[in-house]
């Protein structure tokens, strides 16, 4: 029922707020940097993370016009249904486990720790 989701970084990893927003029928203004671009496309309202005019203008577009918020709600819900939360977990999962390796720990799993 959110009349937008805002999501405005200067660095941003994949994006998992605004795409979490998006699954559940909420239009979303975000920064697309990085990447929030590939990851959001044309589903989310842009805005600079640099100017506050940008962003309050962008609010202000999603949650002034009834037909851009539906547009970005249907966008947004399309965007979210194309991943697949469980092989997104399983991907986070391994990137976790890749971070938290200790240095000269590379041949290592989480099964051999």
């Amino acid at each position: 029922m959110a009349a937008a989701v805002v999501c405005v970084a200067h660095h941003e990893g994949f994006g998992l707020p605004a795409l979490e927003a998006m699954a559940c029928g909420a239009p979303v203004v975000s920064s697309l940097t990085g990447a929030m671009r590939e990851t959001l496309g044309d589903a989310a309202m842009a805005a600079d993370a640099e100017s506050a005019h940008s962003i309050a203008e962008a609010v202000a577009a999603v949650v002034s016009d009834a037909a851009l918020g539906d547009r970005l709600r249907r966008q947004g819900l399309r965007r979210a249904a194309g991943f697949r939360w469980g092989r997104l977990s399983a991907e986070l999962r391994h990137i976790y486990i890749i971070a938290c390796r200790k240095p000269g720990d590379r041949g290592a799993t989480a099964a051999t720790r």
